[in-house]
């Protein structure tokens, strides 16, 4: 047997999940580049992910400043050689996007179905 909602139920239910959607949240993203060279995420994003003119030249030339004399130092660990430098920090991400359904068990019997991932990305660059 069904019950029915209130109809006022719905509409607060509604409402909030609409206000929640409509307030920006901050980014969740990993600010590596930023803190690298010291600079807001805003320079080369507007919003995250998208990119700002700036962020296309800087993603082009290979994450590297555009004078060489910006580039700070990289941090390396100091194995004894100084013609081996180890790098500190490897920048280096992973980008999957999948897809879940839910089904009510009830109804079709299948449950929770996950599905293959429509993309899946290995990032790196510095």
């Amino acid at each position: 047997m069904r019950r029915q909602l209130p109809l006022a139920t719905v509409i607060v239910t509604l409402a909030v999940v609409l206000t929640a959607l409509a307030v920006p949240d901050d980014a969740a993203a990993i600010p590596a580049f930023a803190r690298r060279y010291q600079l807001s995420c805003s320079t080369c994003h507007a919003p995250v992910p998208r990119l700002k003119p700036y962020g296309e030249e800087f993603a082009a030339r290979g994450f590297r400043m555009e004078d060489p004399s910006q580039e700070p130092p990289r941090a390396t660990y100091d194995v004894g050689d100084p013609l081996l430098k180890l790098v500190r920090d490897l920048p280096l991400a992973v980008r999957l996007d999948l897809a879940v359904t839910a089904e009510d068990a009830e109804k079709d019997g299948r449950g929770t179905d996950f599905g293959q991932p429509w993309m899946a990305k290995l990032l790196s660059g510095g």
